[in-house]
């Protein structure tokens, strides 16, 4: 299930996603997912199946409750604006925010 669809409160702190999530009883639970275990940075790009994106990026924001975008640092230093859909890869499994 599309996280964002089935959540409310989301938000991005640094790398930390938050969210209550919908369960299947039709409650809400608190939620936290930390996206350096999935996310990276390859030359510059965000990519998923990498770790720490955090480290070598700057201005991290969420957009529109899926939409991760930050500028990500390339080996020369400088920085290339990225986005990355979170509901590509992020979901709600009986309230709980995981990784697919």
């Amino acid at each position: 299930m599309s996280f964002s669809r089935s959540s409310n409160n989301i938000r991005l702190n640094g790398s930390i996603l938050s969210a209550s999530c919908r369960n299947k009883k039709g409650g809400y639970h608190e939620s936290c997912l930390d996206l350096d275990e999935y996310i990276g940075n390859k030359q510059g790009r965000i990519v998923w199946a990498g770790r720490n994106f955090s480290r070598s990026s700057e201005e991290i924001v969420l957009k529109f409750d899926h939409m991760l975008e930050c500028k990500a640092r390339d080996s020369n230093g400088k920085f290339h604006l990225n986005s990355i859909d979170l509901d590509e890869r992020i979901g709600n499994v009986d309230g709980v925010l995981k990784y697919k």
